[in-house]
């Protein structure tokens, strides 16, 4: 693990003297916004977290139409936004499972840059920073570019950010990249928002009844995590949600959680998981209370008010991706079993207290 955190600090330091070396610095025309891109290809909760940029951007240019490009997996969480005109998806090749040859990487890129040539916009933000979408949106003729310089090519940027000079939510640190049109950038709170349609809103109460003891408190719960190191151990769990039976306890989740779910048999627990992912959100929305690790599900129960308890591996810095206003339980691999026991009883705490 410590080798592949040294290669990837090793590839940012070499594209960046890259940068130097390679390119000029890209001249800063007036222009004239009426088509706005914001591009962000990270998973569930990155696209969540970039949702009040999105608003910003709204009021800073409100006759302007804005389009995100965001991977497959998280088209559909900002479904029915309403400062948004099109959702566009596209799959990195380079990261997909499949694994598709160079040849059909070569051929979904360049149609990628085809059909952001015909919608022709005026402005882009990226988000993520990675250098060959910096170089696809480039390639594309986007008029002027924004974004994080994380991996390099930043030089084919108009303004391009660091990512890791500042130490605020990502939500917040979104909008650095406005900070050349908006001064107060930074005393602004970020909280992002998540908007259910008339139809999920009179769907997920009556499916709760159908799922819950109406006269029990809902803890919404899930399980898993992007990478294995981001998921509390199922032995710390069983013990965590049996102490809980006088609670409905909903797992929610993708069919991909079945394992864990199923290896906690010995808790009585509500299977929640296989819904589509709006779904997913609305029945959060009804819960009291929402547990789960560093992940999307946690950033939707924030975005929908619902309090959130997140017990939180070190993998990722918290003060950076925790969800808004999550109570945190933070942990580290190497922790020993008597400090992971301290850290069961801490999360036990916290949530008798927050449904009390």
């Amino acid at each position: 693990m410590l080798n592949y955190y040294y290669k990837k600090a090793a590839l940012r330091k070499f594209f960046f003297c890259l940068d130097k070396l390679l390119f000029f610095k890209l001249k800063k025309n007036p222009y004239q916004v009426k088509r706005v891109l914001v591009v962000n290809l990270g998973g569930l909760g990155d696209v969540l977290l970039m949702e009040p940029l999105i608003r910003q951007i709204t009021k800073l240019w409100p006759l302007a139409s804005i389009d995100i490009l965001v991977d497959t997996l998280a088209q559909d969480i900002l479904d029915n936004h309403p400062n948004i005109h099109s959702i566009e998806t596209f799959a990195l090749p380079w990261l997909s499972h499949s694994r598709p040859s160079w040849m059909t990487s070569l051929k979904l890129f360049l149609l990628q840059i085809k059909l952001l040539k015909a919608k022709s916009y005026d402005l882009v933000f990226d988000i993520k920073g990675d250098p060959l979408i910096i170089l696809l949106l480039t390639l594309a003729g986007i008029k002027y570019r924004i974004g994080f310089i994380n991996g390099g090519l930043g030089a084919l940027l108009h303004e391009g950010y660091d990512f890791f000079s500042y130490k605020l939510p990502r939500a917040q640190l979104n909008y650095l990249l406005l900070s050349s049109f908006w001064q107060n950038w930074q005393l602004e709170e970020a909280r992002p928002v998540l908007t259910l349609t008339e139809t999920e809103l009179a769907w997920a109460p009556a499916e709760k009844v159908r799922l819950c003891n109406p006269n029990k408190k809902t803890i919404a719960i899930h399980l898993g995590g992007g990478r294995p190191e981001k998921i509390w151990s199922s032995h710390y769990w069983g013990h965590l949600l049996d102490d809980l039976s006088a609670y409905n306890l909903l797992v929610i989740g993708s069919k991909s959680d079945y394992n864990l779910f199923a290896s906690l048999n010995n808790v009585e627990l509500i299977n929640g998981l296989g819904y589509e992912l709006r779904q997913s959100a609305a029945l959060i929305s009804q819960a009291d209370l929402f547990i789960g690790g560093d992940s999307g599900p946690g950033h939707i129960a924030a975005a929908l008010g619902v309090p959130v308890i997140s017990i939180f591996s070190l993998v990722n810095d918290p003060q950076t991706w925790a969800a808004n206003k999550a109570k945190l339980i933070t942990y580290a691999s190497n922790y020993t079993s008597e400090q992971l026991d301290t850290k069961a009883l801490e999360l036990k705490t916290a949530i008798l207290a927050a449904l009390n």
